[in-house]
């Protein structure tokens, strides 16, 4: 017997289209009033989501941490700069101290190849570590939830 979209599946033998709000296995989506009570409400112990769930509430938090690690990249590159071109005697060490343990990695270098590494490395690990603290702090900051209401 062929359903009315010629798939050749028609009634499943209980009177029931075959396309009647059904999803596949593993699409993440639930039929049509799963989890909700007759009158439309939803069920017990189901807390309504907001609109793309927690996924959502986390995305201005990695916004934050990117804007903490472009920023350090580049406050960290101008002082680098700065010290590079202002500093004297000395002002490999001081690279050295300011982006340690990043400046083993090119502590061997001289000259334009020791500030293009400083300002690529030592730029790329205080990012990472502005972006850690956004991300902790930002979660420490965060109000609480509040508790769930007991449906009546």
């Amino acid at each position: 017997m062929t359903g009315a979209d010629g798939s050749g599946l028609g009634d499943r033998g209980g009177g029931e289209p075959a396309d009647r709000g059904r999803r596949t296995a593993g699409d993440g989506q639930q039929p049509d009033g799963a989890g909700q009570t007759p009158g439309g409400a939803p069920a017990a112990g189901r807390a309504e989501q907001a609109p793309g769930g927690a996924a959502a509430a986390r995305e201005p938090a990695w916004r934050a941490a990117g804007a903490a690690l472009a920023a350090a990249f580049l406050l960290h590159g101008v002082a680098v700069t700065w010290v590079w071109f202002a500093g004297g005697f000395g002002r490999g060490g001081v690279l050295a101290w300011v982006d340690f343990p990043a400046s083993l990695a090119y502590m061997g270098l001289r000259g334009g190849g020791k500030l293009v590494w400083s300002c690529l490395a030592g730029g790329l690990q205080w990012g990472c570590v502005a972006a850690l603290l956004s991300l902790l702090i930002g979660r420490s900051a965060r109000p609480p939830a509040a508790p769930a209401t007991p449906a009546e």
